[in-house]
């Protein structure tokens, strides 16, 4: 083990051991869901909004939007790396 010392504080640093694969896939999936969830509730606020009066598309609109956010935030989440979790073998906070 290891020993940091900061400025009057101490933190114990210890070697963990490498995550096996299907604990990996299933942090992997976890990890995007939350970051799907996260950004779908972002682009609520940000996102398009439905227009109104004659140019608007009515009830099937308002009805069809939260389904194209989820839309968006998936592609988003592919595209993306919010730092959740390593992808393409790199640290999730790298610093």
């Amino acid at each position: 083990m290891e020993i940091i010392r900061k400025k009057g504080s101490s933190m114990i640093i210890g070697s963990l051991p490498a995550p096996t694969p299907g604990i990996a896939k299933q942090t992997s999936e976890i990890s995007e869901g939350l970051e799907k969830a996260f950004l779908t509730e972002m682009l609520k606020y940000a996102g398009s909004k439905p227009l109104g009066g004659e140019f608007g598309g009515g009830i099937g609109e308002d009805q069809m939007s939260s389904m194209l956010t989820e839309i968006h935030a998936s592609a988003l989440v592919q595209r993306i790396d919010m730092g959740l979790t390593p992808r393409n073998g790199g640290a999730a906070w790298a610093g």
